[in-house]
């Protein structure tokens, strides 16, 4: 593994996250688009993205790979794991180019369309929370500003991941951007860190809200994770999502938005149902399908790699611990 000097990686970062996406970010999709590919190529090409350039090595593209050649291998695809993996690498610049305009953008104008969210706001008009799970999947955030429109208060679960001093200057003010736009644009909704405390989120959901959970990440070394059936096997995934799930007696719904070829965004919500229904096999499912589908969009792949195989059948009950540690909760990706 090569290392990469602090100051190659802080120069890099000052040019793209500092100079480039700024700029790009001023600029309407269109006239943008060809750049933002561009970026994404020249990030596949050097293995360059915010953990490369925090940790100073590059590891995403080879983890990208070796989940690309796993799921053409289980879909039986003809489509080429590199190719794949590159097209991984533009769908995040495009990630990257949306979160610097998420103020920006026209949300009144935007268009979008979506399927099942009906079934999801009709459960929390009811009065009963969502636990709103995502994989980092293409165009995420873009979509739950656009859901946190529709009168009804979203939460999003952070990480202090995104303020690790390693990471430069630029980076974490990228993030920092992100979360503020954000938290101003679902108030009374709120972003959190869950290393603040876990307590909010379970009484978010009693209130009868959304709790918008990334359930991508595996369990981490000594936590029982929650065990699904997920891309051909039984894996041991972080065991938050399902405990705050049960704790508040609230219905899990898997959540992805993507950009369509020709400039809409597509919203996506999983029938919601309890966790004593099957709730979580029934979201992960979903991920599962779209994954499938279109593996070039979860740019969050690289997780992959740390998936251990369970040792148990998922089950409907029984599966999660009466408590959690934060470290349960979510894997970071530095």
């Amino acid at each position: 593994m090569t290392r990469r000097p602090r100051w190659l990686c802080s120069a890099i970062a000052r040019l793209d996250y500092g100079l480039l996406l700024p700029l790009l970010s001023r600029l309407p999709p269109w006239a943008a688009g060809w750049f933002i590919r561009l970026r994404g190529v020249v990030n596949y090409a050097f293995d360059l993205e915010w953990r490369t350039l925090a940790l100073g090595h590059g590891y995403v593209r080879e983890a990208t790979l070796l989940a690309m050649r796993a799921i053409c291998s289980l879909t039986h695809s003809p489509r080429s794991p590199h190719l794949l993996t590159l097209r991984r690498f533009v769908t995040s610049s495009w990630e990257e180019y949306d979160a610097q305009r998420l103020a920006r953008i026209d949300y009144a104008g935007l268009p979008w369309h979506g399927c099942g969210m009906d079934k999801v706001l009709q459960a929390v008009r009811s009065g009963r929370g969502v636990v709103l799970l995502t994989g980092h999947f293409d165009s995420l955030y873009v979509g739950l500003m656009v859901l946190a429109r529709q009168g009804i208060r979203v939460n999003l679960m952070s990480s202090r991941i995104v303020e690790d001093p390693r990471a430069p200057k630029e980076i974490r003010a990228h993030f920092a951007n992100k979360i503020a736009v954000m938290a101003k644009h679902f108030h009374p909704g709120k972003v959190m860190h869950f290393e603040d405390g876990l307590k909010p989120f379970a009484d978010a959901l009693k209130r009868g809200e959304i709790v918008v959970v990334a359930c991508d990440g595996p369990a981490t070394a000594g936590n029982r994770g929650t065990v699904v059936r997920f891309l051909g096997a039984n894996y041991e995934m972080a065991a938050g999502p399902e405990f705050f799930a049960r704790k508040a007696a609230a219905l899990v719904s898997m959540y992805t938005c993507v950009r369509e070829a020709d400039g809409r965004f597509r919203l996506d919500f999983s029938e919601p149902a309890a966790c004593e229904d099957g709730g979580m096999q029934l979201a992960f499912d979903r991920l599962d399908e779209r994954i499938r589908a279109e593996p070039w969009r979860w740019w969050a792949a690289d997780l992959y790699r740390g998936y251990a195989t369970a040792k148990t059948e998922p089950a409907v009950r029984g599966n999660v611990p009466d408590a959690v540690e934060p470290s349960s909760v979510a894997a970071p990706h530095l």
